[in-house]
């Protein structure tokens, strides 16, 4: 036997503690055995990484210390009634205070180990670590709120439609938009109904209801609850399912009848001469080359020894003049011509109607009108015109070669003396 004193040597630990111990240490949970006054009696390392203390620091600590000031209430409440013996275990989301100040999300269970007399002897908290997913619910909370504000100041809203129970679904927003405050939601159909009928074809989802487009953006009018049609863009997207098979459309549709407007208004400035108001060049040149039109002929009109009036008027009369003669001009055009003013006193005039003796008449007419007394407030002045009508020849002539053409016919009017008018060879 050796001399030493066995007493002396700590028994070694039983297979079941050595079992404890080690799944203690290594639980990828927190764990903390606390005793009766809420001390932290022994702490694993996760507990310890998750409130941002060394394990040693903790020790002594009671839990209080550590709880977040708005969780501590619900916790001790609960801690003291198991000491009570009211119930045996609890379970608790609450909040930590890390060494560092931060806050930790956790989520708590608490279960009690009681002696022979059934006192509470020792208390077992094990806490996940919810910091991450409280996080992510954070961000989605103030992701939520932030759409839905963005909602509430949108006009218009989202939407959906079924596919395979042929069901349309308007969110609330655009419910209030489209029917108004209180009212229910449309059917597709009654929706449909209320897309101005120039556009319903715009508006046809068959491509995405089959499965042939994934997305679409269509610019549409909608009547809403106040009677008026308002312009929207409807943009949609399609949804399959797990085989792949069309399921869903969503969809969000947003009035854009200001931009439309401004973008309209603009355009009109752009393309508008504005001394006349009647169109500029560029105008003139888009609505020449609109899709469908069908020009029969086109007369360039100039006002004779207009530059006289300015020399000895003053071109305030001189602009006069001219905005009283494009009047008479637009009165004298008929539904379909297209007038415009190209500079200085020059004219010009698409011709819609068809028959070379319409052009006869028109220029007769026009030469007429434009001889009339200029009573203005300037003073009243006479003036005479000049115009060149040209036909159009056959269905391919363009536009450009029609216009050289009445210019051709113009000069030989001036050549003539003036007041007159001449048809293009």
């Amino acid at each position: 036997m050796s001399g030493h004193d066995q007493s002396s040597v700590a028994p070694a630990p039983s297979w079941s503690e050595a079992m404890f111990n080690g799944a203690f240490h290594s639980a990828v949970i927190g764990i903390a055995l606390v005793g009766v006054d809420g001390e932290l009696k022994r702490v694993n390392p996760s507990f310890a990484r998750l409130l941002g203390y060394p394990a040693d620091e903790l020790l002594g600590l009671r839990f209080q210390t550590v709880t977040h000031p708005d969780d501590l209430s619900a916790d001790v409440d609960l801690f003291e009634a198991v000491k009570r013996g009211e119930i045996d275990h609890y379970r608790l989301e609450k909040r930590y205070i890390r060494k560092s100040g931060d806050t930790a999300h956790g989520m708590l269970s608490v279960s009690v180990v009681r002696d022979e007399a059934g006192a509470p002897e020792l208390f077992i908290a094990q806490v996940e670590d919810i910091s991450v997913q409280k996080s992510a619910e954070r961000s989605a909370r103030d992701e939520a709120a932030r759409l839905a504000l963005a909602l509430e100041v949108l006009d218009g809203g989202p939407w959906e439609y079924d596919i395979l129970g042929s069901r349309f679904a308007m969110s609330p927003y655009f419910i209030r938009f489209v029917c108004g405050e209180g009212q229910r939601g449309l059917s597709f159909d009654e929706f449909g109904e209320r897309v101005h009928p120039d556009d319903r074809s715009t508006l046809d989802m068959d491509g995405l209801i089959t499965g042939r487009t994934e997305r679409a953006v269509v610019h549409v009018r909608v009547r809403i609850h106040s009677g008026e049609y308002r312009w929207m863009r409807v943009s949609c997207k399609l949804l399959r399912d797990a085989t792949g098979r069309p399921e869903t459309i969503v969809g969000i549709s947003i009035d854009i009848s200001d931009e439309r407007n401004r973008q309209a208004r603009l355009q009109a400035e752009a393309e508008s001469d504005p001394l006349t108001a009647l169109l500029n060049r560029r105008g003139f040149e888009r609505r020449a080359g609109r899709a469908g039109a069908t020009w029969h002929g086109a007369a360039v009109i100039d006002l004779d020894h207009f530059k006289a009036i300015n020399d000895r008027h003053g071109h305030a009369a001189g602009d006069a003049v001219l905005r009283e003669a494009a009047r008479r001009i637009a009165e004298m055009a008929r539904p379909g011509d297209v007038v415009a003013r190209f500079g200085g006193d020059e004219f010009v005039i698409l011709l819609a109607a068809e028959g070379l003796g319409d052009c006869h008449a028109f220029a007769d007419r026009m030469l007429a009108l434009l001889e009339k007394p200029y009573v203005l407030a300037e003073g009243a002045f006479s003036i005479s015109a000049s115009i060149g009508v040209a036909p159009r020849n056959h269905d391919e002539e363009a536009i450009e070669g029609l216009l050289v053409r009445a210019d051709a016919a113009l000069y030989e009017a001036k050549r003539a003396g003036r007041a007159v008018w001449r048809l293009a060879a």
